[in-house]
């Protein structure tokens, strides 16, 4: 936590925000010191200052902020007017790590894109497993019933080429299906 007065010096601050700016910049920040005397380049003053004249006018917000030094973080920075009476004379801000948090959500987001490939292809197996494998299951079926029926020789040996020929293309399509798709129907085999 820390407050800077209109002018960007530091009104107030507590040990973490000190620590913090000793590791962030490797200076040690006193009481009364402009902020912007501090070691910070250009695109984090800026920054800042943008954010500070927002609360200056009247705004309170909370932004996230991607730190890349001295370590990769988030930190989420909330920034509250400090009035006196009805004069804005400087902000307060609040600061917390939420480096875990943003992984957690980028490991969620990651893990929700693989369920919806997953689908997907469930989908799509789902698709090809009711058109292509019914019509080899239908010959089948089919031919079973021929050959149950009191048929000549000829034609049970014609009807048992065929049935040897539809479990052939269904053993094919399982195939395929194992070869084009990530699922667990290779433990099958």
């Amino acid at each position: 936590m820390w407050s800077l007065d209109r002018n960007f010096n530091l009104l107030t601050f507590n040990t973490p925000f000190r620590n913090g700016i000793l590791r962030f910049t490797g200076d040690f920040p006193e009481k009364g010191i402009n902020f912007f005397d501090l070691n910070l380049s250009k695109e984090d003053r800026d920054q800042i200052k943008n954010y500070c004249e927002r609360a200056f006018a009247g705004e309170t917000f909370t932004e996230t902020v991607y730190v890349s030094q001295p370590t990769e973080s988030f930190v989420e920075i909330s920034y509250y007017p400090i009035r006196q009476g009805d004069i804005i004379i400087g902000t307060a801000c609040h600061s917390r790590n939420i480096t875990e948090r943003k992984k957690a959500e980028s490991e969620r987001e990651k893990i929700v894109l693989e369920l919806i490939q997953r689908t997907k292809s469930l989908e799509q197996f789902a698709y090809i497993v009711s058109h292509n494998l019914r019509s080899p299951i239908a010959n089948i079926l089919g031919i079973s019933s021929v050959l149950k029926s009191d048929i000549s020789e000829d034609d049970r040996e014609k009807s048992l080429g065929y049935l040897f020929e539809a479990i052939a293309r269904l053993d094919d399509i399982i195939k395929d299906l194992n070869t084009n798709f990530d699922l667990p129907i290779a433990a099958y085999n």
